[in-house]
């Protein structure tokens, strides 16, 4: 049947032939002789993976009109299966493992065969060097290997896939990756670069001023540098400023006021000529004068913001201190004369304020700065001013004055007893004060101020016919109490008040005719406590203190001849022991530590010595020793306590002469005269406190006679000045 069937097949062709056999066989391409022809195998390729490759033979006799011949067989060998949209041949190894019959096995059949299609490729075949690419032995890591010129190094055209010999110029010896790269318009070094690392090095120079930008790229040129190149580097002191300016560059003159940097140094025209170029120093503080160690810069303006044409300023940052300033009352030299070299801080000028008490002699050659020229007594730190200039509080009479914030709103304000009347001035914090009546002449000997009734606020304990105590109210008006009986009195000019049995309540001590006696309160009601009959009238200037540190309060008294002392038995009601501290004391007495060394001592003006004032010392162990402190006119009042601040106690002592001050020593006391003897006929008395909130006490001053004034004394740092 088949052979039949061929049989028929083969004589319907020879009948086919015999037909034609009349005309001329054409040639391959002699229809076409005139048409296209291919030039590449990829113009053949009927993009059928399958069927195997078209080649580009015009001059094959079986090649059609366009000079392609089709493939003798498949793209796949026997025994394999094409995939024409993978464009790959799988050997089927259930037919067969080794399809091109080069002895390896197939990859997909468990063998090293990477192309089973090949008989030229499997493990182990020689690498051949082409540029194909084609991977011989089935390891991409191999090709190849051809030396023609015996440099080592393989021929570029060998290749296996990607991987290729590195030898550009196989015929040149000196032609490979370690060659040297010559100016020789090749690559010598197979970089793909020619003449690159070659010649000279160049930089770019836009300017062709012979310099170049810092940061220029480096490039090689063979022979020389070209237009807008330079061949010097640009390094420190030869790097141009600006490569669009030929006449800016490093070495240019910088002699004119152009305003550019000629010569690349970060200076602008440091060495311009012209009229206009000037030498300016730093003016930090902007008094004229530039600093004295400034060397100056030349700069071409008529003027610079920060600095001066005019040098020598021996103190740049204070804008009052330049040559020929006027001299500040500031103990400174401020007009630079006679400040050493070099110095850094203001040499003092002392001839302005030589005591140092912040007030400059009244005839200093000085004028306004911070201290005053006010003092005439320049070489007494404690004498500040040449005559005292009241700050008037009032005119009145004053016979006694009292300081303490009786309003409560944090400034001490000042209770002042006349003959006829008590008044409160309210302070408003700067010293400056509002005034306000108290009560009628029945209740207006001098007292204290005190908080009688434990409401938080002071109130103003007083007597004349009776003691009794005034009572503020939120609107300024004032209530008076009465405590006690008519006959009662206090003695001069004190009414001793505070809590003597911790109840916290304030107990009085009160004289009578033939006693010394406490008010206390029981259950609301004031109740009268006699203390002592043994002195009686000749009691006088109670004070409530704990002498002998014992951790209680005392009752201190004096007699015409004699200072004594009371001491509880722990209770109001109970003994109290009278005892003896040291001679003297009528006038007015004082407790503080004036040594100063932790025991109370007394300060007193002994009866019967005009113008004497004492004081008694206490030893520390009970003991008292009598010293005198000073003698001057009529001594009258005395205020006691730390009046500067330095831990010594200093007093107050005032009277018909002048206002002294006797500052504390550890050994002895130091006086000064704080005011001059007032003119007229007059007394004084003193109160201390703070009145202007600065954390310094201030003396209050009453002046009684004529003229009549109540004034204060500001103290700033331990030195008094008069507002």
């Amino acid at each position: 049947m088949r052979f039949a069937l061929r049989l028929a097949l083969v004589l319907l062709a020879g009948v086919a032939v015999t037909a034609c056999g009349d005309d001329d066989a054409p040639g391959a391409d002699a229809s076409f002789a005139d048409g296209p022809r291919c030039t590449t195998d990829d113009e053949c390729d009927d993009d059928d993976f399958c069927d195997g490759v078209e080649r580009c033979q015009p001059s094959s006799a079986s090649a059609d009109a366009r000079g392609c011949i089709e493939p003798a067989r498949g793209a796949c060998l026997d025994g394999q299966i094409c995939d024409g949209d993978a464009r790959t041949c799988t050997t089927d190894c259930a037919i067969i493992d080794d399809a091109d019959g080069d002895g390896a096995i197939a990859m997909e059949c468990g063998g090293g065969d990477c192309d089973d299609s090949d008989a030229r490729r499997f493990p182990g075949a020689t690498e051949a060097c082409d540029l194909d690419g084609r991977d011989e032995d089935c390891d991409p890591s191999t090709f190849g290997f051809r030396d023609a010129d015996g440099d080592r190094f393989a021929d570029a055209t060998c290749c296996n896939g990607d991987v290729c010999g590195d030898d550009c110029d196989d015929q040149a010896p000196s032609v490979n990756p370690t060659g040297a790269e010559l100016c020789n318009e090749r690559d010598d070094d197979c970089d793909d670069l020619v003449d690159e690392q070659a010649g000279i090095a160049c930089w770019a120079d836009l300017d062709s001023d012979g310099y170049a930008l810092a940061g220029s790229t480096e490039v090689r040129m063979c022979g020389s540098c070209g237009a807008q190149q330079t061949s010097r580097a640009p390094t420190e002191g030869a790097i141009d400023c600006d490569d669009d300016a030929a006449s800016v560059r490093p070495g240019a003159a910088d002699d004119q006021c152009d305003e550019l940097d000629n010569d690349c140094d970060d200076a602008i025209d440091e060495d311009a000529t012209s009229a206009s170029h000037r030498l300016f120093f730093v003016d930090a503080d902007a008094d004229g004068f530039g600093d004295g160690s400034d060397v100056g810069m030349r700069i071409c303006a008529a003027s610079v913001p920060g600095r001066s044409l005019q040098p020598g300023d021996c103190d740049d940052d204070v804008a009052t201190r330049y040559p020929g300033a006027p001299e500040l009352c500031n103990r400174l030299a401020d007009d630079c004369v006679a400040w050493p070299s070099g110095a850094t801080t203001a040499p003092a000028r002392l001839e302005e304020d030589r005591d140092g008490d912040g007030v400059s002699a009244i005839d200093a050659t000085c004028s306004g700065g911070p201290y005053p020229k006010l003092d005439c007594a320049d070489d007494d730190i404690r004498r500040v001013h040449c005559d005292p200039i009241p700050h008037d509080v009032a005119t009145d009479e004053i016979q006694r004055v009292r300081a303490g914030d009786i309003d409560g709103d944090g400034d001490v304000d000042l209770v002042a007893w006349m003959t006829s009347m008590a008044l409160a001035f309210r302070n408003d914090g700067t010293g400056t004060f509002v005034r306000e009546p108290i009560g009628a002449a029945d209740h207006t000997r001098a007292a204290a101020l005190v908080d009688v009734d434990a409401d938080g606020d002071l109130d103003v304990l007083t007597y004349a016919s009776r003691v009794g105590w005034y009572e503020r109210g939120a609107a300024g008006t004032w209530t008076w109490h009465a405590v006690g009986a008519t006959a009662d009195r206090t003695g001069t000019s004190r009414v001793p008040a505070a809590d003597l049995d911790g109840d916290g309540l304030v107990e009085i001590v009160v004289f009578a005719a033939d006693d010394l006696a406490v008010w206390h309160r029981v259950s609301g009601t004031w109740q009268r406590h006699p203390v002592a009959t043994d002195a009686g009238a000749q009691l006088a200037n109670p004070m409530l203190v704990d002498v002998d540190g014992g951790g209680s309060l005392d009752i201190l008294v004096t007699t015409p001849d004699r200072t004594w002392v009371y001491r509880s038995s722990g209770s109001i009601t109970g003994t109290w022991a009278r005892s003896d501290v040291c001679l003297g004391g009528e006038n007015d007495v004082d407790v503080f530590d004036l040594e100063p060394d932790g025991d109370l001592d007394v300060a007193f003006t002994p009866s019967g010595v005009l113008g004497s004032v004492a004081r008694c010392t206490n030893t520390g162990t009970s003991s008292w020793t009598s010293r005198g402190i000073t003698t001057i006119g009529y001594a009258g009042d005395l205020e006691g306590g730390d009046l500067d601040g330095d831990g010594d106690g200093d007093l107050l002592i005032a009277g018909s002469g002048p206002l002294h001050w006797q500052e504390g020593r550890p050994l002895d006391l130091e006086r000064h005269e704080l005011l001059p003897d007032p003119p007229g006929n007059t007394n004084m008395t003193v109160a201390i406190g703070d009145l202007d909130g600065d954390g310094d006490n201030d003396v209050v001053v009453a002046q009684r006679g004529s003229p009549a004034r109540l004034f204060w004394l500001e103290m700033s740092g331990g030195v008094f000045s008069i507002p």
